[in-house]
């Protein structure tokens, strides 16, 4: 096994799904450091096997209360998103942007279009990770469904940032005239 450099990682709610589901959840947490706001620890609670048994997920050890945001905030940081694109986005998946926007450590891992169009969109790219490439870092090789996949990711942050050229996602900010 490759040694690699620890992460600080948030993840969404699908990422620690898929995870726990390719019975990975402890090779990962033990090599980087995990980092889930309450809100995300709240929708990921169990997750099944290929014959439907759901299994709880315990993340206690990982939700850092610290990481969360106020409600005023969260309302300024949504605004800066268009009324069509900001519809896309969950309420934890803004707060993982938000947290993601205030911590120059943390390194996001999703397989949520929304969030990683949003990544592109608010100049990110370079502070998410796939599923997949998580697993390559961290010396493990696994098929994985495409949903979790390196290409799809990077096509996904190429559509965002098309999207950014193209003054789709974000709200123009108007400059008042002197």
């Amino acid at each position: 096994m490759r040694t690699t450099r620890l992460l600080s990682l948030l993840l969404d709610a699908d990422a620690i799904i898929g995870l726990h589901s390719f019975n990975l959840w402890n090779q990962i947490s033990k090599q980087h450091r995990i980092c889930i706001p309450p809100v995300i620890a709240e929708q990921a609670f169990f997750y099944e096997d290929k014959n439907g048994n759901r299994y709880p997920i315990d993340l206690s050890a990982h939700i850092n209360q610290e990481l969360s945001c106020n409600a005023e905030e969260l309302l300024t940081f949504i605004e800066q998103f268009d009324s069509i694109f900001k519809g896309e986005l969950h309420d934890g998946d803004k707060e993982l942007l938000l947290l993601l926007q205030k911590d120059e450590e943390l390194i996001l891992c999703t397989c949520d279009g929304a969030i990683i169009k949003a990544l592109a969109l608010l100049a990110l790219s370079d502070k998410g990770i796939s599923v997949e490439k998580l697993l390559k870092r961290s010396g493990i090789n696994k098929n994985l469904p495409h949903k979790y996949s390196e290409k799809r990711f990077r096509t996904l942050l190429k559509e965002g940032s098309i999207m950014r050229i193209q003054g789709i996602g974000l709200k123009r900010i108007l400059k008042k005239k002197k």
